[in-house]
């Protein structure tokens, strides 16, 4: 496999690559794997949209929105994520308060997933999807759990103010990640 040379430097090519590499090259490696599954999903994957939604929680204190937990005998991929907050009555003003939301994970513990802690989301948010730029696969009997923490934020009628979170992704069977021939 060749590096690319930039200004002297050598940059080589990331782990990941290099064992997809040796998986296409390798006949017997490629049995039941598809390399690159967490982007392009193989022939036996299934979509995954989670949705979930709460009421706004009490001023300082942390809700739960959703909870996906990763089947047995599957992978999943997050290749997408939608943080929203919505009110149908007196909507509060902005920087009275902040709402930040959290991706977490729970299975042989609990971990917070990078660049998904504390994402302040404004009033009304459309709800577009944000990306995931990169690798971002689970476990099978890993939750996913999107919370919501109301950081001094005080509205007159919380029922009418509630909080979603959405997941996209894929699911693959975990006899087909690359590598598990060879285990």
């Amino acid at each position: 496999m060749s590096s690319q040379v930039n200004d002297g430097q050598v940059i080589a090519p990331g782990r990941s690559l290099i064992r997809a590499a040796s998986a296409i090259a390798s006949p017997s490696a490629q049995l039941g794997a598809y390399p690159y599954q967490w982007l392009f999903p193989g022939p036996h994957s299934a979509p995954v949209f989670e949705n979930g939604q709460v009421t706004l929680p009490d001023e300082n204190t942390t809700a739960q929105i959703l909870s996906y937990e990763v089947p047995a005998g599957l992978r999943f991929v997050l290749r997408g994520v939608v943080f929203s907050f919505f009110t149908s009555g007196t909507p509060w003003v902005q920087g009275s308060g902040t709402l930040s939301f959290s991706l977490l994970v729970a299975g042989a513990g609990t971990r917070l997933i990078q660049f998904y802690n504390n994402v302040q989301t404004a009033l009304g948010f459309p709800g577009i999807p944000s990306p995931v730029l990169g690798r971002l696969e689970f476990a099978p009997g890993e939750f996913v759990n999107a919370n919501i923490t109301n950081n001094g934020l005080t509205v007159d009628d919380p029922a009418d103010q509630f909080c979603v979170a959405q997941l996209f992704g894929h699911t693959y069977p975990e006899s087909e990640m690359l590598g598990s021939s060879q285990r």
